[in-house]
């Protein structure tokens, strides 16, 4: 049976305490969180996304702060189930809480057969109707078509470039286990993460992940932390990260593995955005290719999108690249050696003014859609709007595919999912 999460709101520390008393004999029941003031609109909200409750248990304490409180509820997170908890019955409390939709109303003293049956009906409840949180279905990943490609570097400035242009909140997780480089690249201080809150994913919330969380400039970045026990990540803690994620970024960048695996397929499925990374050399653009077969085996070449690292000026291979690959490429990043090992060294990021840091900002403005059009709309929010479903559409026609349309918050420049795999070359 699932555990149903709880969120707890009770001034009244003696009817808090009784509350939570009974609540530990019962064990499918966990409070994920417990407010002992009644908090303003804009931090219940931020809770409601961080805990994602099943159920909230509200202390009756006047009408108009029932009103107040389950209309955040509503409006935030519909569906989630609402309990009104007193010490005593008022007609007009009750009616209130009738009038909010609160079928259950729990007084003291507690018992837990009364509980256990309310959690009963209240399960029905959410069979029926699950609680819907908004959740962003930005997810870009980046992955290399052979270890050594890059595909850590475009990740962190591509993200880094998206944050600071685009102003919305954005979060980069390392999820390469096998060869994380992030830490050093950034000479990162050791810092819990991913690996060590595998046992708490489950009840994931902010006080957690604050505990994981890096800020790079307006960047967010949590890695795998200190823990070196576990190969990789299992998949039911990474689904709980992403949904963490979803709840409380508008734009999310994984860093991949570059080996596919079910684990990688199965996360691969959920991006809007794939970037494969590869570079000018043979072998690499071969593995790309094969790359590309498989990714066309799983349906997920319409999101796919090949990116160049390492390119030499005028070199003769440039212009095959697409011939090579069989896949036109959608952009190309110069080689700078020395530039990037120096910021290495420095344990910093790119500077933006270099050649290689223009280009990663480059590619970021093409993720957005182009300076014309984020100009017009008014920055990333309006592009946002531009492209939410249903709205005028900006991007260039696509060829016809038989997958089905999902209606989805898209990035610009990136087709629909309908849409047969069409790149372009970036012109720097």
């Amino acid at each position: 049976m699932e555990i149903l999460r709880a969120l707890v709101i009770m001034e009244d520390s003696r009817l808090l305490q009784e509350f939570s008393a009974t609540v530990t004999r019962n064990h499918t029941l966990h409070l994920v969180r417990k407010l002992d003031q009644f908090p303003a609109a804009n931090d219940l909200e931020r809770v409601l996304r961080s805990v994602a409750p099943h159920v909230v248990f509200l202390e009756v304490a006047g009408v108009a702060q029932i009103e107040r409180m389950a209309e955040v509820v509503e409006r935030v997170a519909p569906g989630t189930q609402m309990v009104a908890v007193s010490g005593e019955r008022t007609v007009d409390e009750m009616i209130a809480c009738m009038r909010r939709g609160m079928r259950e109303y729990l007084t003291v003293p507690f018992s837990s057969q009364d509980l256990e049956l309310m959690l009963s009906r209240i399960r029905a409840l959410i069979a029926q109707n699950p609680p819907k949180l908004e959740a962003s279905q930005n997810i870009i990943a980046f992955l290399s078509s052979k270890p050594g490609c890059g595909a850590t570097t475009a990740a962190l400035h591509t993200s880094l470039e998206v944050a600071r242009q685009g102003g919305c909140r954005t979060l980069l997780l390392d999820l390469d286990c096998r060869s994380s480089a992030l830490d050093f690249m950034l000479k990162l201080p050791p810092r819990y993460g991913l690996r060590d809150a595998v046992e708490y994913a489950e009840v994931l919330d902010d006080s957690i992940w604050e505990r994981m969380v890096s800020r790079i400039g307006k960047l967010d970045l949590v890695g795998l932390g200190s823990s070196v026990s576990r190969l990789s990540l299992p998949l039911a803690a990474i689904g709980r990260y992403l949904e963490y994620a979803r709840r409380n970024y508008e734009a999310i960048f994984l860093d991949m593995p570059a080996g596919f695996d079910e684990h990688a397929m199965a996360i691969l499925e959920q991006c809007t955005s794939i970037f494969l990374v590869s570079t000018p050399e043979l072998c690499a653009l071969e593995m790309t290719r094969r790359r590309l077969e498989l990714l066309g085996h799983f349906d997920l070449l319409n999101p796919t999108r090949v990116l160049v690292n390492r390119v030499q000026a005028r070199a003769a291979i440039n212009d095959h690249l697409d011939e090579l690959l069989g896949a036109k490429v959608f952009a190309t990043i110069s080689n700078s050696y020395a530039v990037l090992q120096k910021a290495i060294q420095d344990g910093r990021t790119l500077d933006r003014r270099s050649a290689m840091g223009r280009q990663f900002a480059d590619l970021a403005a093409k993720c957005l859609g182009k300076e014309k059009e984020a100009q017009e709309h008014g920055g990333f929010a309006g592009l946002l709007r531009a492209f939410l479903p249903g709205a005028r559409q900006t991007a260039p026609k696509q060829l016809d595919s038989p997958r089905p349309q999902r209606r989805i918050l898209m990035l610009p420049s990136i087709p629909e999912p309908e849409a047969s795999m069409a790149l372009v070359r970036y012109n720097r």
